[in-house]
């Protein structure tokens, strides 16, 4: 099933918060704290900004809507949220 979100909102798949090092030691809450960042899966027809497979930044205060698609989580965002988008 495709999923497509209305208006302005975007669907993204996160990046997974790190919680410890490669080597298994845990973080502190501190260092765990990051921007949160992820991969736009699926656009409203409203969106003008991002497009499917963008890597995303997003503000940690955004209104956020959890959403499980293919039995992975989500995020269902409004395009304003975007702080930037990551090119390589």
């Amino acid at each position: 099933m495709k999923v497509t979100p209305i208006g302005g909102r975007v669907l993204v798949k996160p990046v997974p918060k790190k919680e410890k090092t490669d080597s298994g030691i845990f973080l502190p809450l501190e260092q765990q704290m990051q921007i949160p960042q992820g991969t736009v899966v699926s656009i409203g027809a409203a969106v003008k900004e991002v497009k499917v497979g963008d890597f995303v930044e997003w503000s940690i205060s955004a209104d956020t809507q959890p959403y499980t698609h293919n039995d992975e989580a989500h995020l269902i965002l409004y395009e304003h949220a975007f702080i930037v988008k990551l090119v390589e």
